[in-house]
């Protein structure tokens, strides 16, 4: 714990809140998910009228911090964390898109997954390649 707290207090400002912006986003967004029907938080997300595009290191640094969230929240699953990172972007102006789909787990059942893109290129959900395609939740900016 004391290694934690001190990785944690050597990074600079803006890395620290950042981290504290997508734990409390995630935290926000799992909670939801327990409660609300999945189509009202996505009507409730903000969403900006401009965009821009994504710099590399805005992009790192984000997924870097949902990476780092995710692990400190019980229960994160794929789709909290493209949620996650989607409302971050929005609130940089940078337009993302969430995409949904299915293939099979290790038994032979259905297994969903969600992952996040912007201009084609995968920001967060790896192996969608393993996945079919069925759902596009567009978001500008």
């Amino acid at each position: 714990m004391t290694n934690l707290i001190t990785r944690f207090y050597n990074l600079s400002w803006p890395d620290k809140k950042l981290i504290i912006k997508a734990y409390f986003t995630m935290l926000k967004i799992r909670i939801l998910l327990w409660i609300v029907p999945f189509k009202y938080i996505k009507g409730s997300m903000k969403s900006f009228n401009r965009s821009s595009k994504m710099e590399n290191r805005e992009i790192y640094r984000v997924k870097w911090a949902v990476m780092v969230a995710r692990n400190y929240l019980p229960k994160a699953t794929c789709l909290t964390n493209a949620l996650t990172a989607q409302q971050l972007f929005s609130e940089m102006n940078y337009p993302s898109t969430i995409k949904i789909g299915v293939g099979k787990d290790s038994e032979g059942g259905f297994e969903a997954h969600a992952w996040l893109e912007s201009d084609g290129q995968v920001i967060i959900g790896e192996s969608e390649k393993d996945y079919v395609y069925l759902l596009n939740l567009n978001k500008r900016g």
